[in-house]
């Protein structure tokens, strides 16, 4: 993207210059650098854009099956289309450090394109949203929100729609109650995906473009490694693994009326849920294991390229043992056995499987938190302070 290398010329003019100034010519000042450009300007914004061109695939295909009767777009396409997007979403989930609102609560401005608590009533409320369309006089069928509902928009409606209320025996033709449904939903998450990029570029470069180059590209590696702490116990540890299960409640009695309802895992109608657990640990096995000398010669510059480029501790990265985390997960079986492992642990004894996930998810976020953290030279973010649970 032309951006991206337009601002990575300026950020290396505005870095060398103040370095120049200082007289450091330290291996730190390019590990700095080379740490941002990789994981900030390259890695993350591809996954964005990636999200965004998938966002983009799926409302092609929904317009196209409701604008043409003799469409060969199938609702497995769709489907596809869908999980393309969401798998996505859940990648850059992990690496969008600047936008807070992601994290995600239904009234923040980007809350609408993905909620981590879904609604199981939100095929009920969308069934009787088509009715109402359906029950509409005439041929051009309208359909609005007065106020937006996370259950109505975004990636959780269309999980809903795709995975729950459409089969595949069902016709869904121009001008019915579903197709005016379906365009209004994936032409307002084109536009929520397009906001998504533009706001996270805009924070990118508030975070990175400045008349002193090298603070702000130390201090976007210090937001960025405070995000990923964060982000691994707040929400792949906690919300995504111990909450559902009972072994953590919520930290306040504000979250817990939020959700409304006994805890459920993620993506309640679409069969491979543990998306919402596998694509955010293959980012961080990339972002914590490409380069170095355990996975050979890579172009990515990553967090284990940026300390072994400092000659840090080289033992450093086999105590966070992602690898052996992501192969626990990828074992868990698919469909009603996963939500069953969960609901089960909800109601008796947590399933062992679920319990030695959780054990080893807790076991790499006290690494982030004390060894890697004291390598990253970094201050304690007050996010993770005091939370050693």
């Amino acid at each position: 993207m032309k951006l991206a290398g337009l601002l990575a010329i300026q950020i290396l003019i505005l870095f060398t210059g103040c370095a120049a100034e200082q007289g450091d010519s330290s291996p730190r000042v390019d590990s700095d650098l080379m740490l941002v450009e990789s994981v900030v300007e390259d890695y993350t914004l591809n996954t964005v854009n990636s999200f965004v061109d998938n966002v983009d695939q799926l409302n092609q295909q929904s317009q196209s099956m409701c604008q043409n009767a003799d469409n060969e777009v199938s609702l497995e396409d769709l489907r596809a289309a869908w999980e393309k997007a969401m798998s996505s979403f859940h990648r850059s989930e992990v690496l969008v450090y600047s936008l807070k609102e992601l994290m995600l609560e239904e009234d923040a401005p980007l809350g609408f394109i993905y909620t981590p608590l879904p609604s199981l009533r939100a095929a009920n409320s969308i069934r009787k949203e088509i009715a109402l369309i359906d029950e509409q006089e005439g041929s051009e069928k309208k359909y609005s929100l007065l106020r937006p509902r996370s259950q109505l928009l975004g990636l959780n409606a269309l999980e809903a729609l795709f995975f729950e209320i459409l089969k595949e025996q069902d016709v869904v033709a121009p001008g019915s109650g579903d197709c005016v449904y379906l365009t209004f939903v994936t032409e307002d998450l084109m536009e929520r995906a397009q906001n998504y990029r533009e706001q996270w570029l805009v924070e990118e470069l508030a975070a990175v473009q400045s008349t002193n180059g090298r603070t702000k590209v130390q201090a976007t590696i210090r937001q960025l490694t405070t995000h990923i702490i964060s982000y691994v116990d707040t929400r792949l540890k906690n919300k995504k693994i111990a909450i559902p299960v009972g072994l953590k409640q919520y930290d306040d009695l504000a979250e817990a009326k939020k959700a409304r309802r006994k805890e459920t895992v993620e993506h309640p109608y679409f069969p491979n849920k543990k998306i919402a657990l596998l694509e955010p640990l293959l980012v961080l096995d990339r972002l914590f294991n490409a380069g170095g000398e355990k996975q050979g010669a890579s172009s990515f510059f990553g967090f284990r390229s940026y300390l072994e480029n400092q000659r840090k501790n080289k033992a450093l990265f086999q105590n966070a043992d992602i690898l052996a985390l992501l192969a626990m997960v990828k074992e868990l079986p698919d469909g009603p056995a996963y939500e069953e492992l969960f609901s089960s642990s909800a109601d008796a004894e947590v399933a062992q499987p679920v319990l030695d996930i959780f054990s080893r998810t807790q076991n790499f976020t006290e690494w982030l938190k004390v060894d890697f953290l004291v390598e990253m030279q970094a201050n304690l973010p007050k996010a993770v302070q005091g939370d050693n649970d």
